[in-house]
């Protein structure tokens, strides 16, 4: 709840610490995975502001980090920084009053609209919203 309200507040920041501090505490961890050197983070069942948090946290990794990560072999792996998965379903859960869910579209209006970013919905997996990161 406090990241969903930080983020409504505008307090973004500290909404992406929030987020920070939950991943390091142990939650979210299953939402967060990587797949052929691109970063996925799975938003099922988030609300809409708490998914926005999570993807404001991961976009700012991945400009701080290396883009080399190294495996228990040493050898390294190339990460694609340029890319991010992001799950969201495709909105076939019935809400308790009748509506459907709407994260998909609603991430995909925040990424484009606020977050200037290019998105590719899959016509294989309308769940998913592939996103350029510049």
């Amino acid at each position: 709840a406090a990241i969903s309200a930080c983020e409504k507040s505008g307090e973004i920041l500290e909404a992406i610490r929030l987020v920070s501090r939950a991943i390091e505490a142990g939650l979210f961890t299953d939402s967060l995975s990587m797949e052929d050197g691109v970063e996925n983070v799975d938003l099922h069942d988030f609300p809409l502001d708490t998914a926005k948090a999570m993807i404001r946290y991961v976009l700012d990794r991945k400009k701080t980090r290396s883009a080399v990560v190294h495996d228990d072999t040493n050898s390294a792996d190339i990460v694609d920084s340029s890319r991010l998965v992001v799950v969201t379903g495709r909105g076939n859960h019935v809400l308790p009053d009748g509506r459907r869910g709407v994260l998909r579209e609603e991430v995909e209006v925040f990424l484009r609209q606020e977050l200037k970013l290019e998105v590719t919905v899959p016509p294989t997996n309308p769940g998913h919203l592939l996103v350029t990161v510049q």
